[in-house]
């Protein structure tokens, strides 16, 4: 027997098999770069998709609070015209119809306003700001809201010490925050008096919405203006939890803000400031 047999060495590998074997290694690599891409790229997909389906969500939920806040008035004052309208006077009912008509004047532009809906969603609303007087907004908002108050057993009042208060800022935007803060302290204050307020200072409007409802804790106090956020005890009555978030929004967008005073048991005040218009009596 030969000594190369003897030995019981393997022969070495061929040039062919160490290059079948960096072919097989480079293949390797490129398929888990083109998988790690894949998975980059299907993440940044779903990432947007849930951007996507999020606004989306955001969108109606803002949409439906805002109709429904607009439709609440108008459904009390049909009630209480179906209920009482056999005793009243004729001047009394066209008084009240023409109120049903103003209500619903306010829905259908509310409903066309879905457009700014969609950007305050986005984070995106700007509005452009007008000289808006304060007494026939407030007074209206007030007087649309009287019936379901006084189904609520709330005493509304409207205290406006000076005539010619105005702000710069939008119409609708301001009906909305009213609307809402409101509606709020009706829902939560049901049977104590609800207090709304505007006076002016430093060149900024101030309005106050106050009730006596159970007021909100420190901690809730700091993410009830957030969206989907409420401060609802067990047993109250529960919403979308973008009222409060609508208000920022449209304060920010006409370059005012919006705080909130309140301890649990005392009630809260909600106090919206905006910027003052130079000239008390725009034309």
């Amino acid at each position: 027997m030969s000594s190369d047999a003897s030995s019981g060495q393997s022969e070495p590998a061929s040039a062919t098999d160490a290059g079948g074997s960096d072919a097989t290694s480079t293949a390797n690599r490129n398929e888990a770069y083109t998988l790690t891409r894949r998975i980059a790229e299907l993440t940044e997909e779903n990432a947007r998709l849930h951007e996507e389906v999020s606004a989306r969500d955001g969108f109606i939920a803002v949409a439906a609070h805002e109709l429904k806040n607009a439709l609440t008035p108008l459904v009390a004052r049909i009630d209480l015209f179906r209920h009482r309208m056999a005793g009243w006077q004729p001047e009394k009912i066209e008084a009240n119809l023409v109120q049903i008509e103003q209500l619903t004047a306010i829905f259908a532009r509310r409903a066309t306003t879905l457009l700014d809906i969609s950007r305050m969603a986005s984070g995106k609303l700007q509005l452009d700001g007008t000289a808006v007087k304060v007494d026939p907004v407030a007074r209206s908002i007030c007087e649309n809201y009287r019936p379901l108050a006084e189904r609520a057993r709330c005493e509304l009042t409207l205290d406006l010490p000076e005539a010619n208060l105005t702000i710069v800022g939008d119409q609708l935007a301001l009906e909305q925050i009213l609307d809402n803060l409101i509606s709020n302290a009706i829902k939560y204050g049901a049977g104590a008096p609800i207090v709304v307020s505007a006076t002016e200072g430093d060149g900024h409007v101030m309005f106050e919405v106050s009730d006596r409802g159970p007021g909100i804790s420190p901690e809730a106090q700091a993410r009830i203006f957030e969206r989907f956020e409420r401060a609802v005890r067990p047993g109250q009555a529960a919403g979308f939890g973008v009222g409060l978030w609508v208000v920022k929004q449209l304060c920010e967008a006409m370059g005012g803000k919006v705080e909130v005073t309140s301890m649990p048991g005392t009630g809260s005040t909600f106090r919206v400031t905006l910027p003052a218009y130079a000239t008390k009596d725009p034309q």
